[in-house]
């Protein structure tokens, strides 16, 4: 009978357990999927099933990015945000960001389901040309919006694709959080949140 290297079999569970990680190229079809739309043309992954089941009922969308906060800023910060861990306690999903880990190239990502390498975005100055969330909503009669902080990536890159942009002149967290909940507020058929709170 031959021997069982553990090492390897360690390894290899190892393997099995990355590849069923999610990246940000799920987030632009799930959010497509949960409204029966198509997703963007460049998106390289499917839709993430769990969420899509969960949230296929809903007439709106409020997707909140807190820039660079990962899993490790948030385990040593749990005693500060009861809300994060009441909604993950509900609803929580490990979605690793792409390489670069920077905030442009991960949201640049996120809006159209591509990776960086069909994206081609490196720097938030640059402008999108692959198509997004925001097109295949508008497409349908949806509409999207943000609130950003003025000097954000979000501002600069990705608010300029959305319908109703949001911007928060003062760069305050004050500011962005008014025009959030005036953006949740408004009658629009959808309404996209992307902003770092």
């Amino acid at each position: 009978m031959p021997r069982i290297n553990y090492k390897q079999v360690t390894f290899l569970s190892n393997i099995l357990i990355f590849s069923h990680m999610h990246d940000m190229r799920v987030i632009a079809p799930t959010v497509c999927y949960v409204f029966n739309l198509r997703h963007p043309k460049s998106s390289e992954k499917l839709g993430l099933i769990k969420v899509i089941n969960t949230l296929k009922t809903i007439k709106k969308l409020a997707v909140i990015v807190i820039d660079a906060l990962g899993i490790s800023t948030w385990s040593k910060a749990k005693k500060q945000t009861p809300t994060l861990n009441q909604i993950e306690k509900n609803h929580s999903t490990i979605i690793k960001s792409v390489m670069k880990s920077i905030t442009p190239v991960n949201f640049a990502t996120m809006l159209t389901g591509a990776s960086p390498e069909k994206h081609k975005i490196t720097d938030r100055t640059m402008t999108l040309k692959k198509e997004t969330i925001f097109d295949v909503m508008r497409e349908h009669g949806m509409s999207s919006a943000t609130a950003a902080r003025a000097q954000s990536s979000l501002a600069i890159l990705i608010s300029p694709q959305a319908d109703h942009p949001g911007i928060a002149e003062s760069n305050s967290d004050t500011e962005v959080t008014q025009i959030a909940v005036s953006k949740l507020m408004e009658e629009h058929n959808l309404r996209a949140r992307i902003w770092p709170v």
